[in-house]
C-alpha cells in the first residue's frame, strides 16, 4: 500500500536547534552513469500474514529473519515468521516498562544492534531492548533558542528552527542516530517560494543518546532549474558504506552519496522508464497540499529508497503516471544500474529474509488483511 504524505502543511512546525548549514557542491564531474542491465522482470509471490487484532494502520519492518507489522494506531508491534505465521505480540498503550505511553506511533525502527525506536506524533522518543523493554525515554531536543515570533517576522533559512518532521516520512536508524527529511512552512519561506530551492535545508539527523537535532543538507542542482518541481520538495536517505549517507530526490533521477557534513562523494543513476515529469507548483500556500495530492497521482516521481548493506544492493521505486497500471523498481549494486522491473503500484522494498526480498504491506482492512509481496533475484 503506498504510503502517502498527506502531512504536507498540516503538520505542526517543531520549533527547533538554529545550526548553520554548509555550502554543498554537487559537482558534475562527480556523475557516473553505469548500466548493466540483469533484471527487467522479476516474479512476485504474494504472502498473507496470519488475521491479528489490528487497526490495519501501520508498516512492516524485518528482523533477524522475522517479520514485524507495528499497528499505528493501537501501538502494538506483532511478530511474524517469514512464511507469514503469528509468533507473538509487543508493547501496546500503557505506562509499564513493556508499553507505549502513546496513542499514535508516527516513526517505528529497528536499530542494527536489535534495540527499536518508537516516535509519537509530538516527537516523544521511546528506546526499547532486545526484549521490547523500554530503556530510555525522552523529547526530541530541538533546542529553543529564538522566539518564534522572531522568526516568523525575519526567516532565516539556515536555522533549523525554520523545518520540521515530515509526518509518515521514513526514518533511517544506524545504532547511535536517525536519519530523516525536513520541510518548511513557514509563510514566508517554503516549498511555493521560488528562492527555497537554493536555500532550504533538506535533511534531519537525530542522536539516540539524547535527542538533539541537527539540520543539514541542500537540494539538488535540477530543484533550482525548475521551479515546478519543487512540488516534490523532500528526499529519501538511507544509511550507506563507511559512514556516509545516500539519497535521492522525489523529482530528481540522481542518486547522492554524501558524508555526515554532506559533501557530495559521487552522484550516478538512471531515470526511471515512462513517468511524466511535466510538473506543476503553486505559489499560493493555501493551494499547496491540493495541488501535490493531485500531482502525486498524476505525475512521475521517486517514492522511496532502501539501501541493503549485506547485499550491497539499493532499491529505489518510482511512480510513472496516472495512466500507468504498474510502478517502477530500480536495483543498483555500487553505482551501477543493474534492474528497472514493472511492479505493483505502491510497491516499496522492507527488507531481506533469505531467499527473499519482502515489500511493504498491502492492507485491506474491510477484508481484514495484511499482505505482502516477496521475491528472489
Amino acid at each position: 500500500m503506498k504510503s502517502i504524505p498527506y502531512f504536507l502543511f498540516s503538520i505542526v512546525v517543531c520549533v527547533v536547534f538554529g545550526c548553520k548549514g554548509p555550502s554543498v557542491s554537487y559537482n558534475e564531474s562527480l556523475v557516473v552513469n553505469k548500466t548493466n542491465l540483469q533484471y527487467t522482470k522479476l516474479k512476485l509471490d504474494s504472502l498473507m500474514l496470519d488475521s491479528v487484532n489490528s487497526s490495519y494502520v501501520g508498516d512492516i519492518a524485518l528482523f533477524n529473519d522475522n517479520i514485524f507489522f507495528i499497528d499505528k494506531k493501537f501501538s502494538y508491534l506483532y511478530k511474524f515468521s517469514s512464511t507469514g505465521k503469528f509468533l507473538n505480540r509487543y508493547l501496546g498503550q500503557g505506562n509499564g516498562k513493556d508499553e507505549l505511553p502513546i496513542k499514535t506511533v508516527a516513526y517505528f525502527s529497528f536499530l542494527p544492534n536489535g534495540r527499536s525506536i518508537v516516535i509519537g506524533p509530538g516527537w516523544d522518543c521511546y528506546i526499547f531492548d532486545n526484549n521490547f523493554k523500554r530503556v530510555d525515554g525522552y523529547q526530541a531536543n530541538w533546542h529553543l533558542d529564538v522566539p518564534k515570533d522572531v522568526m516568523l517576522k525575519e526567516p532565516d533559512p539556515e536555522r533549523s528552527q525554520m523545518y520540521s518532521f515530515i509526518y509518515d516520512g521514513n526514518i533511517k536508524a544506524s545504532n547511535d542516530k536517525i536519519l530523516f527529511p525536513i520541510l518548511s512552512q513557514h509563510p514566508k519561506f517554503n516549498p511555493t517560494r521560488k528562492e527555497y530551492a537554493s536555500k532550504a535545508l533538506a535533511l534531519g539527523e537525530m542522536s539516540l543518546d539524547n535527542g538533539s537535532v541537527r539540520t543539514f543538507g541542500k537540494f539538488c542542482p535540477s530543484y533550482n532549474h525548475d521551479f515546478n518541481s519543487m512540488v516534490f520538495c523532500y528526499s529519501y536517505p538511507d544509511w550507506y558504506e563507511n559512514n556516509n549517507m545516500v539519497l535521492t530526490f522525489a523529482a530528481d533521477p540522481k542518486l547522492y552519496i554524501a558524508d555526515e557534513k554532506f559533501n557530495i562523494i559521487e552522484t550516478f543513476g538512471q531515470a526511471g522508464r515512462g513517468m511524466d515529469t511535466k510538473y506543476t507548483n503553486t505559489t499560493k500556500l493555501q493551494d499547496f497540499k491540493k495541488n501535490w495530492f493531485h500531482q502525486d497521482a498524476a505525475k512521475g516521481h521517486y517514492t522511496f529508497l532502501k539501501y541493503l548493506k549485506d547485499q550491497h544492493l539499493l532499491f529505489r521505486g518510482y511512480h510513472k503516471s496516472i495512466n500507468e497500471k504498474t510502478d517502477g523498481l530500480q536495483i543498483y549494486k555500487n553505482d551501477v544500474l543493474i534492474g528497472d522491473v514493472d511492479v505493483p503500484l505502491g510497491f516499496k522494498v522492507a527488507g531481506y529474509i533469505k531467499p527473499y526480498y519482502y515489500s511493504s504491506p498491502y492492507i485491506n482492512e474491510d477484508k481484514g488483511e495484511i499482505k505482502i509481496y516477496k521475491m528472489t533475484l
